[in-house]
């Protein structure tokens, strides 16, 4: 009976006998990672000219054609590439938070003791803001008049919401609650501060995004938490 055997990369092997690939085959899947690799390429650069319109340009200009014309691809590829301006201004937001280091926070923010969460939601969180503090200012104000915005920044916040929910329930698990705290209180008050709003006023009034990250850790240590941190 004819079957089919691992041999060697190039070759199928036929039951005991080996026979090279088609010459076409290697030519045709040289081809198809060059298209992929071209395609990459087009999008991040149409990620960039939405990027570069939002931060630089009023927000009546981010049509699909003014990023086609800054990007200086047809406005067909623009919508091959995203299908339409929310699936575009998505691809933008995941990018920015992926330039401010938002895996990295992640990361942090799985360590067993919940102090050091606590922290690193401060400390690590607020570098995540300043790294990208224009463009996350950018997004998140223009959310208020443009409906696609809304909808995804409405879906970061979801997403941070589960975050501050599970540092909740491990400061309650460790006891680290202050006595009187509840865990709606404790909610309430790390989704304040926490927030992008609240480190951007605060960075107005402080002298680096450091120190700005160090009194909202600070607020929430004496709001939350029977003895301050060390």
């Amino acid at each position: 009976m004819l079957f089919v055997e691992i041999a060697p990369p190039g070759r199928l092997c036929y039951g005991f006998i080996g026979l090279p690939l088609p010459a076409a085959s290697k030519p045709r899947a040289y081809k198809q990672h060059k298209r992929a690799a071209s395609a990459a390429a087009t999008r991040e650069k149409v990620v960039e000219a939405a990027r570069a319109l939002l931060l630089h340009e009023d927000f009546q200009d981010l049509s699909m054609e003014a990023v086609a014309e800054r990007a200086e691809v047809g406005r067909s590829t623009v919508y091959q590439q995203f299908e339409n301006k929310q699936r575009l201004l998505r691809a933008v937001e995941i990018s920015v938070s992926e330039r401010a280091g938002v895996e990295r926070l992640l990361e942090v923010l799985q360590q067993p003791d919940a102090l050091g969460s606590l922290r690193a939601a401060f400390e690590v969180g607020g570098a995540v803001w300043a790294r990208e503090q224009a463009m996350f200012r950018k997004l998140f104000g223009l959310a208020h008049v443009d409906a696609d915005l809304r909808v995804l920044m409405a879906d970061k916040d979801k997403r941070r919401e589960g975050l501050v929910q599970h540092l909740v329930d491990k400061l309650a698990a460790q006891k680290r609650l202050r006595r009187g705290v509840s865990r709606e209180r404790a909610f309430q008050v790390l989704w304040l501060l926490t927030s992008f709003q609240t480190f951007d006023a605060m960075s107005h009034v402080t002298a680096s995004p450091e120190a700005a990250a160090r009194v909202l850790l600070d607020t929430c240590e004496l709001a939350l938490l029977e003895s301050k941190l060390g």
